[in-house]
């Protein structure tokens, strides 16, 4: 099954695809990531920061949990530091509108910036 198809065929194929999806993440015990781009929204709140997801309304009540993850500012200068701030927008198991951030690094992810000392260089 191509799934550009299924994208580009309207409504049904993305719910059939995410029945499909839902029956994998019971049958194997395992969770189902689907990252969704956003788009821009000139009717959105200033909440949102005038964008929706690209998957629009129909998709919106598919997932169970939903993280919105949006780029953070940096205090420096650090073009190796990317922070990023994760707040779920919908969970039927945790509290709504809770954030924390994150920083992803050449050291992987981590929950405070790190700074690189000459400890973090392996010697050939």
């Amino acid at each position: 099954m191509n799934i550009i198809f299924l994208l580009l065929s309207g409504h049904s194929p993305p719910l059939h695809l995410s029945r499909i999806l839902k029956s994998l993440a019971v049958q194997s015990g395992l969770p189902v990531l689907v990252t969704n781009n956003v788009v821009s929204d000139s009717k959105a709140s200033i909440i949102t920061g005038g964008i929706k997801p690209a998957l629009g309304q129909t998709w919106s009540h598919i997932p169970n949990t939903r993280v919105f993850i949006q780029k953070g500012q940096v205090p420096s200068n650090d073009k190796q530091v990317c922070e990023r701030i994760a707040t779920v927008t919908k969970s039927s198991r945790q509290p709504v509108q809770i954030s924390t951030t994150f920083y992803i690094q050449t050291a992987g992810i981590l929950d405070i910036p790190h700074v690189a000392s000459k400890n973090d260089y392996v010697k050939n």
